[in-house]
């Protein structure tokens, strides 16, 4: 994540905007999103099989038998 000091002529925040600040000492964080995400992408039909809403495809779950065949394990 880039952190970054940016002056506040830069930004517009309007009331229905979601800020947060965060205070360690004499450091202010001011944490600024412009929208929220309010739905999901796709939506489960069985244990298996999902459907994904932007395009209306039916796709299989991948599925892994253990730990140690996800792409992770083998860095």
């Amino acid at each position: 994540m880039r952190i970054k000091k940016v002056s506040s002529d830069v930004f517009k925040i309007y009331e229905t905007s979601q800020v947060k600040l965060k205070t360690a000492g004499n450091i202010r964080e001011v944490q600024f999103t412009a929208g929220t995400n309010n739905h999901c992408p796709i939506q489960n039909i069985s244990k298996d099989k999902y459907i994904d809403k932007k395009t209306g495809e039916i796709k299989e779950r991948k599925k892994i038998i253990s730990r140690y065949q996800t792409s992770k394990s083998f860095l």
